[in-house]
């Protein structure tokens, strides 16, 4: 007999730039249908990241967003249009979860924060990755792996007597909150017993790092 896969049936929007990748990531690969959505043209931030597959420089070349986009559907939207956000308002009504990484306060000025997702559909989940959450003396700050490292202790066990500090091998922006996000995803699933508090998650990479 086949056996499903642990998140199948859950469909969720993946509106990553560059931190939250790793996340809808996990989802696909564990069954669930996530469609990647990017702005036309130039696409999600994270195309524009090296390495290059033959140190070719474009957008369909990057190493890094293959990898963490794989198993992901993906469409073109732009949000700042009236037809592309009522075409994304199609997708969220039948729409479990959403992930986005933009600055706190983007998604509300387009119109798809919490309250206006929740209107389209009572029991969807929507989170937030970020540098340092939504709110919060250092909510609209940007930070690279680098920083959230350093800020949230890692750093702290590198490196060799009074040598600066070295990154851990293998980490990169985002990884480490791979745990917590996914047990908060599969959370979503029964929310409906949770009730609205548990349906908006914010995730401050600085502090889940910590």
């Amino acid at each position: 007999m086949a056996q499903t896969a642990a998140l199948a049936g859950l469909k969720v929007l993946d509106l990553s730039q560059r931190y939250a990748h790793y996340c809808g990531k996990l989802f696909a690969d564990t069954g669930a249908d996530v469609i990647l959505v990017e702005q036309p043209r130039t696409g999600c931030a994270l195309r524009a990241e090296a390495p290059f597959i033959g140190d070719r420089h474009d957008l369909e070349y990057s190493i890094p967003f293959f990898y963490f986009n794989t198993s992901k559907r993906g469409i073109t939207l732009d949000l700042t249009h009236p037809e592309g956000r009522e075409l994304f308002r199609d997708l969220a009504r039948d729409c479990d979860l959403i992930i986005e990484d933009r600055a706190p306060g983007t998604l509300e000025a387009l119109g798809f924060g919490y309250s206006a997702a929740a209107a389209i559909r009572p029991r969807i989940v929507v989170t937030s990755i970020t540098p340092f959450g939504q709110t919060g003396p250092y909510a609209q700050y940007a930070a690279d792996d680098l920083t959230l490292l350093a800020m949230g202790g890692f750093l702290h066990m590198m490196g060799w007597g009074a040598d600066a500090s070295l990154r851990a091998a293998g980490l990169r922006d985002g990884q480490y909150v791979r745990r917590r996000r996914l047990d908060d995803g599969r959370a979503g699933r029964s929310n409906e017993r949770r009730g609205p508090a548990r349906r908006r998650l914010d995730s401050g990479m600085r502090h889940d790092g910590a």
